[in-house]
């Protein structure tokens, strides 16, 4: 009799099981395909927000609500099942600039935002055109002056003369006249791999020349039911003249600007109100990036950006 019982208890525990399987199963693929129920039951697509590259102990701030604050090994941060929208992102670390940026969420994709923060105070070590020698003889200190060979390379990197791929030179079939493009114009862009940027008119443009399935999120647009994939992004308008530009290095989508009496580093992406981050401020700077490093030219003054 026990047994008999024990068997329709059995029975009965896995038809309930079935049953709760048959009513949640919907809901969970519902919600696993990332739908939400907005107002009057209207079904959503969600999409998601990944952040990286935040530095450690850093504040995430998503709509002006904390959502982390980073460890060594947890800088990355990924929001799902978010409404697709404009959300407002922060992150806040002492020492270094605030970092924020107007991030859209499109629907069944997930948009990837790279913190880019420069510390609030930037060394610059200078490179002396002299070195100072200290010789010392059996009874007498000599000191003595040498060129410094590291100045004379660096500042080579200024020299129009001598720097052989400052220009692209392109022939006329109808003039025979020779074309010089400085780099850095829509004639001569400086390129990183499929990502190109440029200058025209004080403004600057970032380019994609890769494959569109493998297109950035900076070049997402949202379109009827779709995302279109832009082409080149206005990055920033100086109104002013650009005397050059580079790519940050191991950053492929920060770009370096030497404009007026500074040196700025801009990210590139499609936010009006982003904030420019000051490397150098002098009198009428320049700089070249040369062995991943950042070197400026002001004047008589020569230095190492210490990053």
């Amino acid at each position: 009799m026990k047994n008999k019982v024990s068997i329709i208890k059995r029975r009965i525990t896995v038809v309930v099981f079935i049953l709760l399987f048959l009513v949640l199963a919907p809901t969970i693929v519902f919600y696993a395909n990332g739908n939400i129920l907005g107002e009057g039951w209207n079904i959503l697509a969600t999409g998601g927000l990944f952040i990286n590259s935040m530095q450690p102990d850093s504040q995430l701030y998503v709509n002006g609500k904390i959502k982390e604050t980073t460890g060594f090994f947890t800088r990355n941060y990924l929001l799902k099942n978010l409404k697709p929208g404009v959300y407002a992102v922060s992150v806040k670390k002492d020492g270094y600039n605030d970092w924020s940026n107007k991030i859209k969420v499109f629907a069944n994709k997930v948009t990837e935002s790279k913190v880019f923060m420069l510390p609030s105070s930037i060394d610059i070590t200078e490179i002396k055109k002299s070195l100072e020698i200290e010789k010392i003889l059996s009874t007498t200190t000599i000191h003595e002056t040498k060129l410094n060979p590291n100045y004379k390379i660096i500042k080579n990197l200024f020299d129009e003369d001598l720097t052989l791929e400052k220009y692209i030179s392109v022939l006329s079939t109808t003039t025979d006249k020779t074309t010089k493009y400085a780099p850095g114009t829509k004639e001569n862009p400086i390129k990183n791999w499929y990502l190109s940027i440029w200058y025209e008119s004080g403004d600057i443009y970032i380019g994609w020349n890769g494959s569109a399935n493998s297109t950035p999120s900076i070049f997402w647009e949202e379109s009827i039911n779709e995302i279109k994939f832009q082409s080149q992004l206005k990055v920033y308008s100086f109104g002013s003249n650009i005397v050059s530009l580079d790519f940050f290095p191991g950053e492929s989508e920060v770009i370096i600007i030497s404009v007026g009496d500074k040196v700025y580093a801009v990210e590139a992406e499609n936010n009006p109100e982003k904030k420019l981050q000051v490397l150098y401020s002098g009198k009428a700077p320049d700089f070249r990036v040369f062995n991943n490093n950042i070197y400026i030219n002001d004047g008589e003054f020569l230095g190492q950006v210490e990053i």
